[in-house]
């Protein structure tokens, strides 16, 4: 039997017999990872010039805020996209935070959150094993 497939807009995979679409395609994908990596990149030099007396200080101050607005901005793409799961929005939130405190900004923390999101939405096997981790299983594959 043949079987017929939409093309919704979105890449489509198949696991256990069951088909999944992927909520972040590889443009999307590509495009946010820009974007957060030129805001970690800001955040690092901030973070380097932290030393230089008063300028320094300022600059620091100045990249933790443009840290938290970079992720709230990111936290409203997420929940317009739909990902609404517990393990989605902790993780998320939890790397917005990290990279809002000023020295822990050296690190790409927020970039390894979006990662980690992408993962977990994109892989059903993923979501459940985030939903049992979370506590509530089943809940992150009920969309």
């Amino acid at each position: 039997m043949a079987e017929e497939t939409k093309k919704t807009g979105g890449e489509k995979i198949k696991t256990d017999g069951t088909e999944h679409k992927k909520r972040f395609g590889t443009g999307e994908f590509i495009l946010v990872t820009l974007i957060l990596f030129f805001a970690e990149l800001f955040d690092f030099l901030m973070n380097i010039a932290f030393p230089i007396p008063v300028v320094g200080q300022v600059l620091s101050i100045f990249g933790s805020l443009f840290s938290f607005v970079v992720g709230a901005f990111f936290q409203l793409y997420l929940f317009l996209k739909g990902a609404r799961g517990i393990a989605t929005w902790s993780t998320s939130i939890a790397g917005w935070v990290a990279n809002s405190i000023p020295l822990l900004q050296i690190f790409p923390l927020q970039i390894l959150a979006w990662f980690v999101v992408v993962i977990i939405e994109n892989n059903p096997k993923a979501q459940k094993i985030a939903s049992v981790a979370s506590g509530k299983a089943g809940s992150a594959i009920k969309k």
